[in-house]
């Protein structure tokens, strides 16, 4: 007797000689994924770099041939440089019944994890993963990014589903061939030696776009060198300002209506009501505030003590500039001030973000308040030179304590520089956000502490741990009430040079 028939026998010889149809998968299936889905996919794990991210996957399985992927949502996972954990779901199930209360029917299809520079396949942890949704939905599928290789133009991902182990032990083909419309992609050696082709198999995959998502995508990098030689006319300045106050009418009247309509909803439908939709009241009160480091300067470069000397950006630093102004751009954030400090590196970042989002014509308020603390007779010297002069716990104290300024008649503790840029912040920059007008400031990185520690509520201890890198802008979103702050939102706008 042969092994295949000992194996029948084994199993009750049902495998053997099956009767009827058996559905086998097709290399011919193929995963549609949207637009909006990829570009989450490629922002998620492109922000959890260098550990690995995992979210689920939404949409609809079309036909035998066809799922499409028209969404994705995070899950808030752990991971390593290696593996992630597996699914939250408590988190999963809240999420969908969420979803559904906005009309959102979609089903999930699958899941999604990066591998952040290592390329696309499966370990032994995302096999016992992608198990577990199989259980739920044969067809389900798991989709891997690599959002360092990544690049414009190309997308490094992959689609798996596992290979039934019992096929496998009878011989049996994983999946019939009925078309010769796969482009599969043809797997790595990395990806052959996890298991590729003998653990699960790989699945198309395409990136459909509508008309209005090519037009969409294709205005992102539209902007032309003569945009910053255009003169606004006044008839188009005048148009604004009327589309302005018609907005602001608008979101009134909306408000209205909001608050009328809470009275007849449950706290369910309260706390989802306005998803994927427009707040008016958040809208009408919320302030916005901007908050940039200067790029990197040439003693950043030289890592010297700077403090109060007023040295020239780098080439980098100017880049970095630049590349947080696009970034803020994104935003479409209309400012109605500026402010920078007395020091020329500072304002050479305000300028350059403010050729890069379009508004070069905005107020800029210069205050030696907003300067970098002084570092004394650190000044102009190299820190390591420094830490071999007064030791290295030292030179700690005076960069990173609260209140220990460095040696120097002018020099300032972090509580110091507070005490200087504070009352300029609550006379001069606070009462303006109050008024519901958008602030940009570009700063140092101990003037900026000071403000984030009053914005908030931070302790002299918390603040000093705090890495604000150069370039790099953050949004708050801020309610105030009687001169009181309250952060509503908060976003970093990464990057890298």
């Amino acid at each position: 007797m042969d092994i295949n028939a000992l194996l029948a026998q084994a199993r009750g010889g049902a495998q053997s000689n099956p009767t009827g149809d058996t559905q086998i998968a097709d290399n011919g299936e193929t995963i549609h994924i949207s637009s909006l889905a990829l570009l989450k996919m490629l922002k998620h794990g492109r922000a959890g770099v260098p550990m690995e991210v995992m979210g689920l996957c939404l949409g609809e399985f079309v036909d035998d041939y066809t799922i499409h992927v028209t969404d994705v949502f995070a899950m808030p996972q752990s991971g390593t440089t290696v593996s992630v954990e597996s699914v939250d779901h408590v988190f999963q199930t809240k999420m969908l019944s969420m979803l559904k209360q906005t009309g959102r029917s979609e089903m999930v299809v699958g899941w999604y994890h990066s591998h952040p520079g290592f390329g696309c396949w499966l370990s032994s942890v995302d096999i016992n993963t992608q198990q577990s949704f199989e259980q739920l939905n044969p067809r389900a599928v798991a989709i891997v990014v690599d959002p360092i290789q990544s690049v414009k133009g190309k997308v490094v991902a992959d689609a798996f589903r596992l290979i039934d182990s019992q096929n496998a032990l009878m011989g049996q083909e994983s999946r019939q061939s009925t078309s010769n419309l796969g482009q599969l992609i043809k797997p790595s050696i990395q990806g052959l030696i996890h298991g590729v082709g003998r653990h699960y198999y790989s699945l198309a995959i395409q990136y459909r776009k509508s008309k209005a998502e090519e037009r969409m995508l294709s205005s992102l990098s539209g902007k032309a060198w003569t945009k910053g030689l255009e003169i606004e006319q006044a008839d188009k300045f005048r148009h604004n300002n009327q589309n302005a106050v018609e907005k602001f009418s608008t979101l009134a009247d909306q408000y209205g209506k909001s608050v009328a309509e809470e009275l007849t909803l449950t706290p369910e439908q309260l706390s989802t009501r306005h998803v994927g939709k427009q707040d008016p009241k958040r809208h009408l009160e919320e302030h916005t505030l901007v908050l940039t480091r200067h790029g990197e300067s040439e003693w950043n470069k030289k890592n010297l003590f700077t403090g109060w000397v007023d040295v020239q950006l780098t080439e980098k630093g100017e880049q970095e500039a630049k590349l947080g102004g696009e970034r803020l751009k994104a935003s479409n954030t209309q400012f109605d001030y500026a402010y920078t400090s007395a020091l020329q590196r500072a304002q050479k970042t305000l300028a350059i973000i403010q050729e890069e989002i379009g508004q070069t014509n905005l107020p800029v308020t210069k205050d030696q308040a907003l300067n970098e603390r002084h570092y004394g007779e650190l000044q102009g010297l190299n820190k390591d030179d420094a830490r071999a002069k007064w030791g290295e716990d030292q030179v700690h104290i005076w960069r990173r304590s609260y209140n220990v300024p460095p040696p120097g008649d002018n020099a300032e503790s972090l509580e110091l520089t507070a005490k200087r840029v504070l009352p300029y912040w609550k006379s001069e920059i606070l009462p303006k956000l109050a008024e519901n007008k958008n602030i940009l400031i570009a700063a140092h990185g101990n003037s900026l502490r000071a403000l984030i520690m009053d914005i908030e509520k931070l302790s002299g201890d918390e603040v000093v741990g705090l890495e604000l890198a150069t370039g790099v802008p953050i949004e708050f979103q801020l309610d105030i009430v009687d001169g009181q702050v309250k952060v509503l939102s908060k976003k970093i706008f990464n990057q890298s040079v």
